[in-house]
């Protein structure tokens, strides 16, 4: 398949929730849209300086499975003075249970990352940890840090960022 985030994120922005009488979602779906600003460290393409700051934007999808565990995939852009597109297949974990009533919903995240340009593509994973604060039931904040790692050179290259947005259900 050519595209497998854009099915993941099919998935979860389609798939409604499974409620049963009290309002407890069996399967939940999430979209979000984010954006910040971070810092690379031990570039090995596109760049010859060790450590440059850049800007940041995605919007994502998850379908979270009995409250816990989530599966979804994330479309973004890193800008600096080498720009490239990234797509994401991530697993993540709400640390408190994910009732469609509950406001804090803190979470840590990973998965495979594909970065690509004009001239290139690598392959690399992200890992993450952050917090979904709704503010009504279906539509919140959200915060993250999020670590893209590519480990095809030497050395290894390092995507730090802190990253804002909406979430919504």
């Amino acid at each position: 398949m050519k595209y497998p985030a854009i099915v993941f994120l099919a998935a979860a922005f389609s798939t409604a929730a499974m409620a049963d009488q009290s309002g407890n979602a069996a399967v939940a779906a999430n979209g979000y849209v984010n954006g910040g600003g971070g810092w690379a460290s031990g570039l090995t393409f596109q760049s010859s300086r060790f450590g440059t700051a850049f800007t940041q934007g995605a919007v994502g999808g998850e379908v979270v499975i009995a409250q816990t565990v989530g599966l979804g995939g994330e479309l973004g852009i890193v800008h600096r003075n080498s720009s490239f597109g990234f797509v994401s297949l991530d697993a993540s974990l709400h640390l408190l249970r994910h009732p469609a009533t509950g406001k804090v919903d803190p979470f840590i995240t990973g998965g495979y990352t594909k970065t690509y340009n004009f001239f290139s593509s690598a392959n690399g994973a992200n890992f993450g940890v952050g917090l979904n604060y709704w503010l009504r039931r279906h539509f919140g904040v959200r915060a993250e840090f999020r670590d893209m790692v590519f480990t095809a050179g030497v050395p290894t290259t390092n995507f730090w960022a802190i990253r804002g947005g909406l979430v919504f259900r």
